[in-house]
C-alpha cells in the first residue's frame, strides 16, 4: 500500500488491512522539508527526506483503529484501520 505526503497532509490519511497483521507501506514525501511516520503508540517511527520514498513495516490493530501522525507537524494526522 502507498501514502503521500504532500502540502503537509498525508494522503489517504486512513489505511486499512486484516486486523492483527502487518503490513509494508510505501511511503513518499512529496513537500520540500522533512517529515516522519509515527504510529501514536510509539511503535514505529520512520523520517521521510523531502524527495524521498521509504518503506516500513506496520502492524495493522487487531480490531478498530490506531493513529499516526508526523512528529515535526502535529497536524499531520492519519489513521489505520483493521479490515
Amino acid at each position: 500500500m502507498t501514502l503521500t505526503i504532500k502540502d503537509f497532509a498525508f494522503r489517504p490519511n486512513t489505511l486499512s488491512a486484516p486486523g492483527g497483521q502487518q503490513s509494508t507501506v510505501t511511503i513518499t514525501n512529496q513537500d520540500s522539508v522533512t517529515h516522519s511516520f509515527t504510529l501514536n503508540d510509539g511503535g514505529v517511527s520512520r523520517d521521510v527526506p523531502p524527495g524521498q520514498t521509504v518503506q516500513v513495516t506496520v502492524p495493522f490493530p487487531a480490531s478498530g483503529t490506531a493513529g499516526f501522525h508526523c512528529r515535526f507537524h502535529a497536524t499531520m494526522t492519519g489513521t489505520l484501520r483493521a479490515a
